[in-house]
């Protein structure tokens, strides 16, 4: 072969080389390996359960009144269902609406019993849960806060009221539950009960304002312990993602796992025991929903197995941007304000116009029941609990805080430990209250005593 022919040779072999890598180039397919395995698309066994809208939207506080004594209600008597059974299961007709002099007298009832929800609920929404004729009954408030059942010395039925803490209103109507039985069955039960200490909520420039409740005296709570099982990802990405063959999966740097297809993302933190599912509105136009929020979160977690745990409605706000709900886990009748620190045991939803746009939630869910080894945590008093805050200054200020026992969970592997604290919430953020110098705390039950 001469010099001509192979350099003729050399140069042919490199065009086709050329060729061949230019087509690969073109051709080619960027291929998302996983960096652990995912399996492929299955149809799953669903995560949660259904839940009716009774289930999720609860009262957190129940107050007897008999006289000039109030009692508590707890969640872990009987008496609490046995009173929340008796609101929604009795007749109610003839709503009218009292002049608005005098409403604060109205908040004041001798002999009853008052049901405090931990945020209003749409009337719609509420109404649901009542035995009422749909068509015959109006109710002319948006929200209801708290209501409340009372016996009167002019009639034989047991009376209502319905309070608009944020609209401050009042309309009452009549019920079909005989007050004699009200009375003998229920406030004859007071001895058996922690008395109550309360202190008012927001005052407004009309003086109109609700009363929050405490424990007058030292309770014990228990310390509970769980064993916990953690939901697959996979799990949620075959339910959030409309094709989730097509969703590719990353690991970033500090550990976060991220889905995506490209429009909606789910990001697992907090080694993998959260979830925060993000679908984006890209348009300006956000007409608003038909529904309110709150019913449309309940629909969404209902459809998309979200209910593990007892989450009960806790918080929601609407405005021209987006709306939110928020529902808080809940445990032996007290609700979860912190993992480690942090306040994350809750589900919220939020929407702007008509679209679902976030969803967070824990992935962690507790075994039925608690591991044997409870052990009673005695905490201070609620009126000790009013005079630390009154001598921090706390009820100085306009806006009275919410004061409540909650539990702070903390999490080691499959255990979850559960620690009931006195917690002071402003605004819907709440924080574990530390009361400084514990023997300072002890001097002042001494005092009280």
């Amino acid at each position: 072969m001469t010099y001509e022919q192979m350099k003729s040779a050399v140069l042919t072999f490199l065009v086709l080389l050329s060729v061949i890598l230019t087509w690969q180039l073109w051709t080619f397919q960027p291929e998302y390996s996983l960096l652990e395995e995912e399996p492929e698309y299955i149809e799953s066994d669903p995560i949660g359960e259904e839940k009716a809208v009774a289930e999720v939207i609860q009262p957190e506080q129940m107050v007897l009144h008999n006289g000039s004594d109030d009692y508590i209600v707890t969640h872990e008597d009987a008496l609490f269902t046995e009173l929340y059974n008796v609101l929604l299961s009795s007749e109610i007709d003839g709503v009218f609406t009292p002049a608005n002099e005098g409403l604060q007298s109205l908040l004041a009832i001798e002999h009853g019993v008052e049901v405090v929800y931990p945020t209003s609920v749409v009337n719609d929404v509420f109404l649901r849960k009542l035995t009422v004729d749909a068509d015959d009954f109006h109710m002319p408030l948006e929200e209801v806060d708290r209501v409340l059942l009372f016996t009167t010395s002019d009639s034989d039925y047991v009376h209502i009221r319905f309070v608009s803490e944020s609209g401050q209103r009042i309309v009452q109507a009549f019920t079909n539950y005989p007050s004699g039985e009200f009375e003998d069955h229920f406030l004859s039960q007071t001895n058996e009960l922690p008395k109550a200490v309360s202190y008012p909520a927001h005052i407004t420039n009309e003086g109109f304002s609700v009363q929050h409740y405490l424990p007058e005296e030292t309770l014990a709570f228990d310390r509970l312990s769980y064993t916990s099982t953690l939901t697959s990802a996979t799990d949620f990405r075959q339910i959030l993602f409309s094709d989730p063959n097509y969703v590719k999966f990353y690991r970033q740097e500090d550990g976060d796992q991220v889905f995506t297809d490209g429009n909606r993302m789910m990001t697992i933190s907090g080694d993998r025991n959260f979830m925060d599912y993000i679908h984006p509105v890209f348009t300006d136009n956000q007409e608003p929903g038909s529904t309110d929020i709150v019913s449309r979160a309940y629909e969404f977690i209902n459809g998309h197995s979200g209910w593990t745990d007892m989450y009960l409605l806790y918080d929601w706000t609407s405005s021209s941007v987006r709306d939110e709900a928020l529902f808080r886990m809940n445990v032996s009748g007290l609700p979860v304000f912190a993992v480690e620190g942090e306040d994350r045991a809750y589900i919220y939803v939020s929407q702007s116009g008509i679209q679902i746009s976030r969803y967070v939630r824990p992935l962690f869910d507790l075994d039925a029941e608690p591991i044997n080894a409870r052990e009673q945590v005695i905490l201070p008093s609620g009126q000790e609990v009013l005079t630390y805050l009154e001598s921090e200054g706390y009820l100085e200020r306009q806006r009275r805080p919410e004061v409540k026992v909650g539990y702070e969970l903390t999490k080691e592997n499959a255990i979850i430990t559960l620690e009931p604290h006195w917690f002071i919430g402003y605004n819907g953020h709440w924080e574990k209250i530390s009361f400084g110098d514990r023997n300072d705390l002890e001097d002042e039950r001494d005092g009280l005593e």
